[in-house]
């Protein structure tokens, strides 16, 4: 099935936030919103997999940070009846790399000791 479209309700690392999608091209790459970041990244139709960047510029310095998602599709329940509500959910993980990111300014910081974290979106359909 497709990568659903519009807006889905998010939770990083506990902090609950709206991921926009825009529908893939046939290449398999779309455009979207988090956080009030602008991203880009690809869906695999075959594996039902998401991967997409975030780049966190860090005031005052400009230095970048980039918070690096991977998720993956199913959908509840697997098999409904028409006209029956689904929630299609993506999880995952999000893994930052080395920067120095003020706290609040992104729901997950980066440390040697710990820099992957846990995310999902859902969004509901009615198939």
């Amino acid at each position: 099935m497709p990568l659903p479209t519009g807006v889905w309700k998010a939770n990083v690392n506990g902090t609950e936030a709206e991921l926009s999608i825009e529908a893939p091209n046939q290449q398999g790459t779309f455009v979207g919103r988090f956080f009030g970041i602008d991203l880009r990244g690809f869906w695999d139709e075959f594996s039902q997999t998401i991967s997409f960047t975030l780049t966190v510029i860090t005031p005052p310095t400009g230095i970048p940070v980039v918070a690096s998602f991977k998720g993956y599709l199913f959908r509840s329940p697997p098999n409904p009846e028409p006209g029956r509500d689904v929630v299609t959910t993506l999880t995952g993980s999000l893994q930052m790399n080395a920067g120095n990111i003020a706290a609040g300014l992104f729901p997950a910081i980066g440390t040697s000791r710990r820099n992957v974290f846990g995310w999902f979106a859902q969004i509901p359909e009615i198939q």
